[in-house]
C-alpha cells in the first residue's frame, strides 16, 4: 500500500514540475490545479492512514509528505507531524525495528537538523553524527573496508557526497568526495 503511494507522489511531483509550480511563473495553470487537487487527496489520505501504519510505512509516508503538502498547500508541512513519525521510526529502529530503512531514517533526522529542530538534538543527534563517522571509516581508503551490498553501498556513498564532512574531513573533504565519486559512479543515480 506504502509504496503505491510513493509511487502516486512521485507522479505527483513529476507533474507538479512540468505544470512549472516549483518555478516562479506557472507554465500551465490548469494542469497546476489538477496537480494541487491530486496533491491535497494525497495529503489527506496520507494524514488519516500515518498513525495505523507501522513505523517503516510512516517514515517512508513522512519522507515524501512535505514537497507533496508544499505542492497541495504553498506551505511546508508542520513539523510536529514530520517529527512524531520521525522519532517513532528512530526509537523503532533503535529497539531493533529493522524494516525502518536507516537511510531515510538518516536523511529525515539531518532535515530536522538544517532545521534546527530541537527535537533532534539529543538521541537522533547522537546517533545521525556515529553513523556518519562509521560510514566515513568505511570509504576512508575510497573503497568500503565491509562487503557491502549495491544498495548499500550506494546510499552510504550518496549521504557521504551529500553531506559535510568538514569535523571528518577537514582540508581533505573535496578530495575524499571525488574518490568515492569517481569509485562507486556506477551505482549512483544520474
Amino acid at each position: 500500500m506504502i509504496h503505491d503511494k510513493i509511487k502516486e507522489a512521485n507522479a505527483i511531483v513529476r507533474a507538479a514540475s512540468a505544470a512549472g509550480i516549483f518555478l516562479t511563473e506557472l507554465r500551465d495553470r490548469q494542469l497546476a490545479a489538477q496537480v494541487r487537487k491530486m496533491a491535497k487527496q494525497w495529503v489527506n489520505d496520507i494524514e488519516r492512514q500515518l498513525s495505523a501504519m507501522a513505523p517503516a510505512d510512516a517514515l517512508t509516508a513522512i519522507a515524501t509528505f512535505d514537497i507533496i503538502h508544499r505542492i497541495a498547500h504553498g506551505v511546508p508541512a508542520n513539523p510536529q507531524l514530520i517529527n512524531k513519525y520521525t522519532l517513532k521510526a528512530f526509537d523503532a529502529y533503535i529497539s531493533g525495528d529493522k524494516t525502518v530503512d536507516e537511510y531515510t531514517l538518516f536523511r529525515q533526522i539531518a532535515t530536522g537538523l538544517r532545521r534546527k529542530d530541537p527535537a533532534y538534538a539529543d538521541r537522533p543527534l547522537r546517533w545521525h553524527s556515529l553513523s556518519l563517522a562509521r560510514w566515513h571509516k568505511q570509504f576512508a581508503s575510497g573503497d568500503a573496508a565491509d562487503t557491502l551490498s549495491d544498495y548499500d553501498t550506494a546510499q552510504r556513498v550518496t549521504i557521504l557526497l551529500q553531506s559535510d564532512l568538514w569535523a571528518l574531513e577537514t582540508r581533505n573533504e573535496a578530495a575524499y568526495k571525488h574518490r568515492l565519486h569517481t569509485r562507486y559512479s556506477h551505482l549512483l543515480p544520474a
